[in-house]
């Protein structure tokens, strides 16, 4: 029997759109991991506020899962491929038996396969990819997967999915949603879930390296539009649901923290979707409000002016200027 020096370090995906639940997800799976194979995340994000590191980095996870942030792009493009290598080299140097990564909302993950292998020829343990687990949510995933090609490659490219949030979708969402997932994916496992309360042997089980191998189309050019928005002075919870609603038609997603009159606030918002409630989070965490766009429109002008309609007070937003164009992906076939 191998012992872990020279077993080879397990690494699995985890992908979806902005929203759909995969950091839920994470916390399940790291909640199943403790006590029967030690883990290590990685949590990559398009902005470069970590706010998906923080939540794990709370109350949700196990002493001694190491968390390694990878923000300001996506780690299946070049602007930041080299640092995911760097990581899951470094990886490979610790006593554990599985990699969890989590994908941005808006990865392109073709490449993840020649990724681990790369990564793998070169670490001090091999790596094997066991695939990917895309999280689809049932209330948006047929009409945002037409929209954004990078949805379907990241249905393509998992061999089961989690058809999440079905408890918020009509029954003609979901049939939708599930028949666009046949479409990218054929012989995809499908589990529909709530809250990502899925059967987490079962889906473990489902997990196979079988899936869409091609380039990614993530590159610099590509990226969305991502500001982060930070404010040096408490804000009243009305007024910051009226900015949230406010800005939400130009944006894909709104997340991240910030105190207010009543205490430090999670924000979370999703299209038409906005949740505000008590953080869970350390004290020493980044606050801010983590901003994707839809397009490539300088939003600084839209936050500003919303903000001092329905919050007010002094807000710092960066970048300074948005990036100049946005490609999306090719669709697969």
């Amino acid at each position: 029997m191998l012992d872990k020096q020279n077993k080879p370090v397990g690494l699995i995906l985890i992908t979806g759109f902005l929203g759909a639940g995969k950091t839920t997800l994470l916390r399940r799976l790291i909640s199943h991991a403790e006590g029967q194979y030690s883990l290590a995340v990685i949590v990559n994000e398009f902005s470069d506020l970590p706010v998906d590191a923080a939540l794990l980095n709370a109350v949700h996870i196990a002493p001694g899962v190491e968390v390694i942030e990878l923000t300001s792009g996506s780690i299946f493009c070049g602007c930041l491929k080299p640092d995911f290598v760097r990581a899951l080299l470094e990886l490979t140097k610790r006593p554990i038996d599985l990699i969890l990564v989590e994908g941005s909302g808006l990865a392109d993950p073709a490449n993840i396969r020649r990724i681990v292998e790369e990564a793998g020829n070169m670490g001090s343990r091999p790596l094997a990819y066991q695939g990917g687990i895309c999280l689809a949510d049932a209330t948006n995933f047929a009409e945002m997967a037409d929209t954004l090609p990078a949805l379907e490659r990241q249905a393509a490219s998992s061999a089961c999915v989690l058809l999440n949030k079905t408890d918020l979708a009509s029954t003609e969402e979901i049939e939708q949603a599930e028949a666009k997932i046949r479409e990218c994916s054929p012989g995809a496992r499908i589990f529909r879930t709530a809250h990502a309360e899925a059967d987490i042997p079962a889906l473990l089980a489902a997990v196979s390296a079988s899936g869409y191998d091609g380039e990614s189309s993530n590159t610099p050019e590509s990226r969305p539009g991502a500001y982060v928005l930070t404010t040096t002075q408490p804000v009243g919870q009305e007024g910051l649901m009226r900015f949230l609603r406010a800005v939400t038609p130009a944006v894909y997603r709104i997340k991240g923290f910030l105190d207010s009159v009543e205490g430090r606030l999670e924000i979370s918002a999703v299209q038409e979707r906005v949740h505000i409630a008590p953080a869970e989070i350390r004290a020493d965490a980044r606050l801010g409000l983590a901003v994707i766009a839809r397009d490539r429109r300088d939003l600084r002008p839209l936050l500003r002016e919303a903000w001092s309609r329905h919050v007010s007070g002094p807000i710092a937003i960066s970048p300074e200027k948005p990036s100049p164009t946005l490609n999306f992906a090719p669709r697969i076939g």
